[in-house]
């Protein structure tokens, strides 16, 4: 068994394609923390998008990237919790609002 730990832009990996068995991810929420490097927070990190809609397109992106490196047999395992729902901090951010209606996304096939 081979494993790899890589550090980087999660839409740029330095892979080829269909090289990876498994991918489980856990990005980071919409406005919830910032990750900082040598203390200092960095511009362009997920989840430090100006808006919503910026964030999901950013997801997209990842997702298509990570689909790239992943072998046709492989699987992908993406955690997105809802931290905001009924969270005043959701509600302050236009994330969401308690009691409204939830995004749905099509399943695809990797």
């Amino acid at each position: 068994m081979k494993a790899a730990v890589l550090r980087g832009d999660a839409a740029r990996l330095p892979l080829p394609d269909g090289c990876v068995d498994l991918i489980i991810t856990s990005p980071p929420f919409y406005k919830l923390r910032s990750y900082t490097d040598g203390g200092e927070h960095y511009q362009g990190q997920i989840g430090d998008e100006p808006t919503p809609a910026e964030f999901i397109a950013t997801l997209i992106n990842c997702t298509a990237e990570w689909a790239r490196v992943l072998k046709p047999s492989g699987s992908m395992f993406v955690e997105l919790g809802d931290t905001y729902s009924g969270a005043v901090t959701g509600a302050r951010s236009g994330w969401a609002v308690p009691g409204s209606a939830r995004p749905t996304a099509p399943c695809g096939t990797w």
